[in-house]
């Protein structure tokens, strides 16, 4: 341990069948257990009740006689006994209190700390009674333990209370923040810990050093809002998985056991039971944590090598090196090979569902709805809580949904960083603004770009309407007035909290309330799907692609490999297209085109359909019939296409690229319509022209068109 703690290693937490107070000092010496000190019952009463010294550190049945017969130099204990000269009782008492609290305070430290056993308490507990020392939290004023259900009631009574003590406060937060942790950590992180649920394993996580520098390095790395969720998620998984392998090797101690090559097989043993392993079926009840927890068994052990190599204990580090070989050989075949396979299963076997447009349509025009009356009752009675709070869930459910962005990236942007982009802008090289399109200019006019930090520390653009500004501008004027100690944009209006609101539970409230066919589909995953399976229709080229991934914070590869279109529909759409021309053994006719320039019809089926009759040559001879009539009634000029329809072996109407005929373009309807304006802008932005501009362009050929 750091700091020269020696700690017992059978003091990290107390088993559930393990001797949870004892009533004598027989009993005290016996255990090994921590336990809370209770008091006898019975027809007689028994004068057995303790405290510890503060000056001496020894326990005293009369606490005040030993200090006025022992330590009567020290200052608090002179100024109690010159108060009662002067017949100053109360005060003396007050004293006193304090005196014999922080005694037995100091002493209750080392109880949590594992080097001591018995936790002193104020109103000690019944024998027989099973209650753990977790369920005891020291007073912020007097430092005398009490039970975490009867803490407000002693606060409100408290002989030492101070004036300026908060009527509103979290006394039972406030208490497990004088509990000792070990190791050094910083003042953020302790109010992480202090946070944590207090149960059995959490005293084990606070109680290990290794644990807990595990918890102050993944607490530096991350610069995440919601970083403490990951500090409290690996800390407690380690000590979850101490306790179990603590029991079932009683070699194990502490959480660097766990990182030594004669305890693998037991912390390997130990991932799959807090998984919920099933040999037979090779499936864990829950994948997720026997993926976790190899992360965080690996973090463990490069923390212990750093600490051993600190030290100079260098056998101590090359078990830790043997430890993570063993780790990197037979970790994944005993534990992550089956949760990654269970894993690849549940998500080819789960349904690919995507919003549907008309909901995203009704969402989108719920949210606009909602936010421009919102608007107009703040004009007319200003800003309060509550309109607030909807505000800032509208706001955000609009950002998330207009940009397909993560909730996380909208819900942590600050307002510091929002008004100084706003303010600087973003400036736009002349040349690259001179290449756009008027679309683009006025579409750069019309939106805000801000950049905000995406995964894995990516700076993303979120893109921001003038609407989306202004409700944006009156939540800032509302948190400067009312709310100056949060940071964020969309901070919760409360004094304690540090974390701003969820952007998936607005999204998840604003979707239940917009009654749409499918609301449970309306979610930010799905969303991103959606924007990128649908783009697949527009044939972006690879540049324009790479673009669209940028935007929406990934790399191009994972673009194509998660956000593409579903395999169901690939195999039915595009890979059909090759089983059924290697059927007919008639590959060799689309030689060099690809799977898009391949058009089969309705009547290109496999089976009995595919068979030679007299059916399918008549129905050959009418749709020869049909397109003959269909181009000697065409009269719209257009290019040429490969259509022409070939016979098949057995007379069966052939593939071809497209549906339609249309003529071909004499050289003076080519000349005339290159020559046409409006047809060379189309040309330029290699768009279409439209109905009515083919109809006075037609109107202008004076017959050419006939």
């Amino acid at each position: 341990m750091e700091g020269g703690l020696t700690v017992n290693p059978k003091c990290y937490f107390v088993h559930d069948d393990g001797p949870d107070n004892v009533s004598s000092d027989d009993d005290c010496e016996d255990t090994n257990e921590p336990f809370v000190v209770t008091s006898q019952s019975g027809a007689y009463r028994k004068w057995d009740k303790y405290s510890y010294c503060l000056f001496c550190d020894v326990r005293q049945t009369k606490l005040l006689r030993h200090c006025r017969t022992i330590h009567p130099k020290e200052i608090e204990v002179a100024r109690a006994l010159a108060l009662e000269e002067d017949n100053q009782k109360e005060a003396a008492d007050k004293i006193w209190t304090k005196v014999r609290n922080l005694g037995n305070h100091h002493h209750n430290k080392e109880v949590f700390a594992g080097k001591c056993f018995d936790l002193v308490v104020k109103k000690r507990p019944t024998k027989g009674k099973k209650v753990r020392i977790q369920k005891y939290v020291p007073c912020l004023d007097c430092f005398g333990y009490y039970h975490c259900k009867t803490l407000w009631s002693h606060r409100k009574i408290c002989p030492l209370r101070s004036k300026t003590s908060p009527k509103k406060a979290r006394h039972v937060k406030e208490g497990r923040a004088l509990l000792p942790t070990a190791g050094n950590i910083s003042k953020p992180l302790k109010v992480v810990l202090d946070r944590m649920t207090p149960d059995d394993i959490t005293l084990i996580a606070k109680a290990d050093v290794d644990i807990v520098n595990v918890g102050n390095k993944v607490f530096e790395e991350s610069n995440s809002s919601r970083r403490g969720d990951l500090v409290r998620e690996k800390m407690r998984s380690l000590a979850k998985l101490l306790k179990v392998t603590r029991d079932s090797n009683k070699k194990i101690s502490a959480a660097a056991d766990l990182v030594t090559p004669w305890a693998f097989n037991t912390t390997v043993n130990g991932a799959r039971f807090l998984s919920g392993y099933n040999e037979e079926t090779q499936e864990h009840e829950r994948y997720s944590d026997a993926l976790h927890m190899g992360y965080a068994v690996k973090d463990l052990a490069l923390i212990v090598r750093g600490r051993y190599i600190k030290e100079g204990i260098k056998d101590k580090a090359t078990e830790v090196d043997e430890f993570l070989k063993l780790k990197e050989i037979e970790w994944k075949s005993k534990v992550s090979s089956s949760a990654l396979r269970q894993r690849g299963e549940q998500s080819w076997k789960k349904p690919k569902i995507l919003p549907l447009t008309s909901d995203c349509m009704k969402f989108s025009k719920f949210l606009h709805e909602k936010e421009t009356s919102l608007k107009d009752a703040i004009k007319k009675n200003g800003t309060d809580v509550q309109s607030y709070k909807e505000l800032a869930k509208v706001t955000a459910s609009q950002i998330v949904f207009f940009n397909r962005r993560r909730p996380r990236e909208v819900e942590s942007i600050t307002i510091e960083e929002y008004l100084k982009q706003v303010r600087e802008g973003h400036e736009i090289q002349d040349e690259v603004q001179m290449s756009m399109t008027t679309a683009e200019k006025i579409a750069m006019g019309r939106l805000t770009l801000l950049m905000v930090r995406g995964k894995r520390g990516r700076g993303v653009p979120v893109l921001l309407t003038k609407d989306m500004r202004e409700s944006i501008d009156i939540l800032i004027d509302f948190n400067q007035k009312h709310n100056s100690h949060q940071k964020f944009i969309f901070s919760r209006v409360s004094e304690s909290a540090t974390t701003p609101l969820r952007a998936y539970d607005c999204m998840t409230e604003m979707a239940n309330q917009a009654n749409l066919d499918q609301p449970e589909h309306i979610r930010t995953t799905k969303l991103r799907k959606q924007i990128a399976t649908v783009t697949q229709v527009l044939g972006l080229k690879e540049n324009e692609l790479e673009q669209l991934a940028n935007h929406m914070g990934h790399d191009i590869k994972i673009h194509r490999e998660y956000y593409r279109l579903p395999q169901e529909c690939l195999m039915l759409a595009k890979v059909s297209k090759l089983l059924l021309l290697a059927d007919k053994g008639e590959l060799h006719k689309f030689k060099g085109k690809s799977l898009d320039e391949i058009d089969i019809t309705p009547e290109d089926t496999v089976g009995e359909e595919q068979n030679e009759s007299d059916e399918s040559e008549s129905a050959t001879d009418t749709d020869d019939v049909n397109a003959t009539e269909g181009d000697s009634q065409t009269d719209v000029p257009g290019p040429s296409s490969a259509n022409t329809t070939e016979a098949g072996p057995s007379g069966c109407p052939s593939y071809s690229t497209v549906g339609r005929k249309y003529n071909k373009w004499t050289k003076p309807q080519e000349d005339f319509l290159f020559s046409q304006q409006i047809i060379k802008k189309h040309l330029k932005r290699k768009t279409a022209p439209g109905r009515i501009e083919g109809e006075f362009t037609i109107k202008k050929s004076k017959g050419l068109a006939l």
